[in-house]
């Protein structure tokens, strides 16, 4: 056995269920987000909402992507998400695996596509990023891509659950930035010279959780 591998097992796996169940919860609040709205909830506009928002973002006049993120992230994602819930439970593969996979890599494509093609693509203003945040986030893009479509072919059940666990933790991961963005902002602690430094650890952190997961993995 390599003692690498099971290190990162003994990492990763425990947090199998709560990791699930997270991103189920954050996929339910994209869906409200996107539906009714969260502007009633302190503190999200300042994510969000204007010019001067954290989370710096294009004008979408058509609402078309809008509409996209409410399928994509939304719909599809609950989907993926309860596939996600049921290898949990059930250690069903056969169908969920290929859901999962489906999901992340789509997702893949439409952030690598943020990157080749600022400005034009998706409503994330690439270049109002800090500069070390956006590369880490073009690398992340393609590496879940690259670990998505092993849940597309056979595999057995320990590498699914292995790979849907780990895939899980790169979309949790990615939520790092509202998670310092939206407690700050309820108690009114913004700090603007923070936020760079939030949005690189953002980037960084997806791809370290990707990359160590490819480093260390078995057969």
């Amino acid at each position: 056995a390599n003692p690498v591998v099971e290190v990162m097992a003994s990492v990763v796996l425990p947090y199998e269920a709560p990791l699930a169940y997270g991103c189920l919860s954050i996929v339910i609040l994209v869906i409200v987000w996107k539906t009714v709205g969260l502007a009633w909830l302190p503190g999200w506009d300042e994510i969000f909402g204007g010019p001067e928002a954290q989370y710096p973002r294009l004008a979408d006049p058509t609402g078309h992507w809008e509409l996209l993120y409410l399928l994509m992230y939304g719909f599809f994602g609950l989907a993926a998400q309860w596939c996600s819930l049921r290898i949990t439970r059930y250690r069903t593969v056969a169908v969920e695996a290929r859901v999962i996979g489906l999901f992340h890599a789509t997702l893949a494509v439409h952030h690598c596509l943020w990157f080749a093609r600022p400005g034009l693509h998706g409503r994330l203003d690439i270049a109002s990023l800090p500069p070390r945040a956006a590369p880490c986030f073009a690398i992340s893009g393609l590496w879940t891509g690259l670990h998505a479509l092993r849940l597309l072919g056979p595999s057995s059940v320990e590498a699914v659950v292995r790979r849907k666990t780990v895939l899980d933790a790169a979309s949790f991961l990615t939520f790092i930035s509202v998670f310092y963005f939206w407690p700050t902002n309820l108690v009114g602690f913004r700090r603007r010279h923070w936020e760079g430094p939030i949005w690189e650890l953002n980037g960084a952190a997806v791809v370290a959780a990707l990359v160590a997961d490819l480093v260390t993995a078995g057969p």
